[in-house]
């Protein structure tokens, strides 16, 4: 799939909260999972956009997060004083929505850059796909995919007003992740075409994308993602993936068929 750039009559972007950074400790990376039982990741109390696994981290963390706290916190309060209450609506509808269909959304980021044959494409590449708001009132069936298209990341520092801090480190973790034998960390920037709402969605990968993953079609990933989201099919694993998974389990109960029958 080739780079191509938006048409210059897009509307300009109005960007929600940016949170350029997996659902983990911003210090010690550590997730949920990691935490002892009944213990959660910290969020900070003034954008709610990134988490800590303490208040040690957290404080840790200020005086890089206190730039992007603030710019958060004056987009929120500026769609809470629009005149136009939908924007707050759509805001926060877009917020659930993105977070239901994480998984189709880091499928189709794979499948786009085909981060099998190409993994370092993660650094130099994000997915831009472009969303129109339904009168729908459920979650799933909220938006609909107009187009999805992979973009430049230099297009995207020029075309819109990310904070360059947040996407260094970003990209600084990316390139860790590689150089460690992990799979980078891809962003996905998902716009709402009716209003410019965005959010930029991180996606890390801790392995390498192999090709079960990613699958043989390539060049159909931008029809299956707008399937995928039109019948609100939360989960899509490409059917090669499956095959794998099932055809490893079934290798896994011939072995311990033979070593049971041996001993």
């Amino acid at each position: 799939m080739s780079e191509r750039s938006e048409p210059s009559s897009a509307k300009k972007a109005q960007f929600g909260p940016l949170s350029l950074r997996p659902k983990q400790c911003q210090i010690c990376r550590k997730t949920a999972n990691d935490l002892p039982d009944r213990t959660k990741l910290l969020c900070c109390g003034a954008c709610r956009r990134e988490y800590y696994c303490s208040k040690k981290c957290q404080r840790a963390a200020w005086n890089q997060h206190k730039t992007i706290c603030a710019s958060n916190q004056r987009v929120l309060s500026a769609l809470r004083a629009h005149e136009d209450p939908s924007l707050a609506s759509c805001e926060s509808m877009l917020t659930k929505w993105t977070k239901l269909f994480r998984p189709v959304l880091r499928h189709a980021l794979a499948r786009a850059l085909e981060l099998d044959k190409t993994p370092r494409r993660i650094l130099d590449a994000v997915l831009i796909v472009a969303l129109s708001r339904t009168s729908e009132k459920a979650v799933e069936k909220a938006f609909i995919v107009e187009a999805a298209h992979v973009a430049s990341m230099d297009f995207i520092r020029a075309t819109w007003n990310l904070s360059e801090a947040a996407l260094a480190n970003t990209l600084e973790d990316s390139r860790n992740s590689l150089n460690s034998g992990g799979g980078g960390c891809g962003l996905v920037m998902v716009r709402v075409t009716d209003n410019g709402i965005c959010h930029v969605m991180p996606f890390p990968f801790s392995r390498p994308v192999p090709p079960p993953e990613v699958g043989s079609e390539e060049s159909q990933w931008e029809e299956q993602l707008m399937d995928a989201i039109r019948m609100g099919r939360i989960s899509q694993a490409s059917t090669s993936l499956l095959c794998y998974c099932l055809g490893l389990f079934l290798v896994g109960c011939i072995i311990l068929l033979f070593i049971v029958g041996s001993t």
